[in-house]
């Protein structure tokens, strides 16, 4: 039994070194975002195209928050702004407020595919004008100087590809939503150690910004329309085009929804799910970080053992350290980490979907229902109740 306590033991340790690494580049990535200068010519800016995927437009006056944060940028050089709706939305201009910074297109048409935001998005793609082009999610806040702070790298790095954001939640109403909250803190800080491991190979699809020429490249949101991650495709396909997939020093909120524990449950089954399938080996090596998993076995082999005890209590007293500070500084605030206190719960139900993960590769998105095959591609199938 010791043999094996020592082995936990040293998984443990394993899990502690990497909460301080990803807390340590969390801090690096806050200071380069706090040194980030702007002092840029105003004639150097080049024009943009944003492509909003949006399916329907907000009904409630409240939802609309996040989509004027990109109406609104503070952005000096001609921009323009896609609202890319489903063929059934109804379209009004009375909604839009009247104080705008970019001139609003609407597109009101979609292609056969599986990935409903690709669906609307690829009709869309002919009303663009510029040669940048931004996609967001809809459900992404920014800063009016994400345009500026995204752009910057991918005009004067001609490396670049394509830049990408992270994104981090700062509002939750349900436990289900303090869940996801912890989720997304976990995921933003394990792709901080992804950049310095491996650099980026994968874009997220918070915020993605990349040459109209680039995109047609790689063979265009048509090459990826049937794929479950819309996101990880298009960045892979960057980076395996020899460019690279550069980080914004930006961090845009992500709203969530009042969301159930079953929403919670479908919702990181599906990401578990597109993980394993878009990316393997990270996937594998995930299981190495869950010190809660290590903790418990190292207890259970040695628990007459005190330092296997104070090794247990080490690793939680990082695991909410770490995570506290991470999510306040990617929130730019100090008044959402108490919620770091369920991480060790939410640890529990994630190595609960890591394994439910291998057990099938079916997903819900939405009301629809697919199979996700080998390839990551996705084929509907009728919902089951």
């Amino acid at each position: 039994m010791l043999i094996a306590t020592c082995i936990f033991a040293l998984l443990v340790l394993a899990s502690c070194a990497y909460l301080f690494l990803s807390f340590f580049l969390t801090c690096q990535f806050n200071y380069q975002r706090a040194r980030f200068d702007l002092d840029v010519p105003v004639e150097c800016w080049p024009s943009v195209s944003q492509l909003k995927p949006l399916v329907q437009l907000p009904k409630d006056p409240g939802e609309w928050q996040g989509l004027r944060s990109f109406l609104e940028q503070d952005y000096p050089a001609p921009q323009q702004v896609i609202l890319a709706l489903d063929s059934k939305a109804q379209i009004s201009h009375e909604f839009l407020p009247n104080d705008l910074t970019a001139p609003v297109d609407f597109s009101c048409a979609e292609v056969e595919a599986a990935n409903r935001k690709l669906a609307v998005c690829i009709p869309a793609q002919r009303a663009m004008r510029y040669e940048y082009v931004m996609i967001s999610d809809a459900d992404m806040v920014a800063s009016p100087l994400l345009l500026q702070r995204a752009m910057t790298p991918l005009v004067y790095d001609k490396r670049v590809g394509m830049v990408t954001c992270l994104y981090i939640v700062k509002r939750f109403s349900t436990p289900g939503a303090l869940l996801e909250a912890l989720s997304v803190c976990d995921f933003v800080s394990s792709v901080l150690v992804a950049r310095l491991v491996e650099g980026l190979k994968f874009a997220l699809g918070a915020v993605m910004l990349l040459k109209r020429s680039t995109l047609e490249e790689i063979g265009g949101l048509e090459a990826i329309k049937d794929y479950l991650a819309d996101d990880y495709q298009l960045g892979y396909r960057v980076a395996q085009s020899g460019r690279q997939v550069a980080l914004a020093t930006e961090v845009v909120e992500d709203v969530l929804p009042p969301m159930s524990f079953k929403d919670y449950f479908l919702h990181q089954l599906r990401w578990m799910r597109t993980y394993r399938i878009s990316r393997p080996g990270g996937f594998c090596a995930f299981l190495i970080t869950q010190g809660f998993l290590w903790s418990a076995l190292m207890l259970c082999c040695g628990a007459q053992y005190w330092w296997a005890r104070y090794l247990a209590y080490f690793w939680l007293l990082t695991r909410l350290f770490t995570g506290f500070c991470n999510w306040n500084i990617l929130a730019g605030s100090w008044r959402v980490g108490w919620g770091v206190l369920a991480a060790p719960v939410k640890d529990f139900f994630y190595l609960i979907l890591w394994a439910l993960s291998w057990l099938g590769s079916e997903v819900r998105w939405g009301e629809r229902c697919y199979q996700v095959t080998p390839e990551g591609k996705l084929v509907e199938r009728e919902a089951q109740a």
